[in-house]
């Protein structure tokens, strides 16, 4: 999932896309959306890699935007 030269490329040709910057900023109600939208894609993914996928990234942004949380994740694994 880590894109080491933060560059995405197009998947047809490989050319750079768009480069990635170092850093965002996100305001907490597009933080907000973000987790929303991942925990959306957690309950309507298809397969269990989509599932997992999602979740994965669910959990790297909960836990980089508040890390007090970071065991959150690993209280719904054992329920």
């Amino acid at each position: 999932m880590e894109n080491r030269d933060r560059t995405v490329r197009l998947v047809s040709s490989g050319e750079p896309y768009v480069r990635l910057p170092d850093r965002i900023d996100l305001t907490l109600a597009e933080a907000g959306e973000v987790l929303e939208v991942l925990d959306l894609a957690v309950e309507t993914a298809i397969s269990d890699s989509e599932r997992t996928a999602a979740r994965e990234a669910a959990e790297m942004i909960t836990a980089k935007l508040w890390p007090e949380l970071g065991d959150l994740f690993e209280d719904d694994d054992e329920a």
